[in-house]
């Protein structure tokens, strides 16, 4: 995995349930607390193997039992949620809008109208794959899911075998 650069003072704003979507971090049969924790972790993860020394905040949508935190740490990340009648989207562009250094700020997500309100105020702008620890990339997974086809190890170390065979590469 490729370290990042200086990123002494950088800010990384996640948009929290835009990745948890398209890196299919949680299960959906886990509670909303379970999957939060679950990103949590997925994040702190990332940090590590990034070796990014800026701060990170995961940016929660607060419609939900837990709209009245407005923030908390997750397995040492730190969490914020949106106020009752504010989307986490909204709160982003916020916190973009009302920082002294937008252009420290590095903001994650695929949502369209995050993306081009970040930018416009001066954050650098991040896909979600920006995350991603394995090679597997988003889209992958998306087409996957997409099309329902999925294939087990077994079946899929067979076929590589066969075609290996077939090329006379083993």
């Amino acid at each position: 995995m490729k370290k990042l650069g200086n990123t002494q003072r950088m800010q990384l704003l996640v948009d929290a349930y835009n990745v948890m979507r398209r890196l299919e971090i949680a299960n959906t049969g886990q509670s909303l607390k379970e999957q939060r924790e679950q990103l949590a972790l997925y994040i702190a993860q990332w940090k590590t193997k990034t070796a990014f020394k800026g701060t990170i905040m995961l940016v929660f949508d607060g419609r939900d039992e837990y709209s009245h935190y407005t923030d908390e740490r997750l397995q040492g990340i730190r969490c914020c949620y949106s106020n009752t009648r504010e989307e986490a989207d909204g709160r982003i562009i916020r916190m973009v809008r009302e920082a002294d250094s937008p252009e420290r700020i590095i903001v994650v997500s695929d949502d369209n109208y995050v993306v081009n309100n970040a930018r416009a105020l001066g954050a650098t702008i991040r896909p979600v794959r920006f995350l991603a620890i394995e090679k597997k990339t988003v889209r992958t997974a998306q087409k996957a899911r997409q099309t329902g086809k999925r294939l087990d190890p077994a079946t899929a170390n067979a076929i590589t075998h066969e075609m290996k065979k077939v090329w006379g590469i083993e």
